[in-house]
Order: C-alpha cells, then structure tokens, then sequence
C-alpha cells in the first residue's frame, strides 16, 4: 500500500509525463509560439499576461491602450492564475510564461 506522499509523487509524475507529451510541440518552440489557434482567445489571454506583468502591484486594473482616449478598466481572466503567475511572466516574459501555464493547468489537472 503506498503512503499519501508516494501517491501524490506518483499523481505529480504521471502529471509530468502526460504534460509533456501533449505539450511537446510547444515545448520544443518555447518562447517562439503560443498555445493554442489563432481563432481562439490565446492573442487576450497573451495580452493579459503581459498587462498584468506590466500593472501590478497598481489594482484594479486598467489602462490607456484600449477605449483611447478615456482608457478601460479591465478584469483579466483567469485573474487568480495570472496573478499567481505573474512573477514567471516577469522573469520570462509573456510568451514564455503562458506556455508554462498551459504545462502547469495539464499538470494540476
């Protein structure tokens, strides 16, 4: 019978193996691509990892490059991921660091 840790080692391995199997293609063009098609949301959810990266620590957010000349006040979405994530974002930029959300989503899942 296998202990608590070991079955959340093994959850976390299988986790990783399936990510990068799913996701090798992506991996292999880190930081060149993003994930997903062109006719999906990938393009806002890019833009609002890199708004968020750029924002923060100011709340709620907004911002003059949209609804110019007023600007908007925006509510990025997953708002609780990308704030988690945020700090990757600054470290890797934007492209990077959506691909590894898309690893990490595959992961936890």
């Amino acid at each position: 019978m296998m202990s608590r840790k070991q079955e959340v080692a093994l959850a976390t391995g299988l986790g990783l193996l399936l990510a990068f199997m799913l996701h090798g293609p992506l991996l292999s063009s880190l930081g060149e691509a993003l994930p997903g098609e062109a006719a999906s949301d990938v393009f806002r959810a890019h833009w609002t990892a890199w708004l968020m990266a750029e924002e923060l620590p100011t709340w709620p957010f907004s911002t003059g490059r949209v609804g110019f000349p007023g600007g908007s006040s925006l509510l990025p979405f997953p708002a609780v991921s990308l704030l988690v994530w945020t700090p990757v974002t600054w470290l890797f930029g934007a492209d990077t660091s959506l691909s590894l959300l898309v690893l990490a989503y595959t992961v936890a899942a």
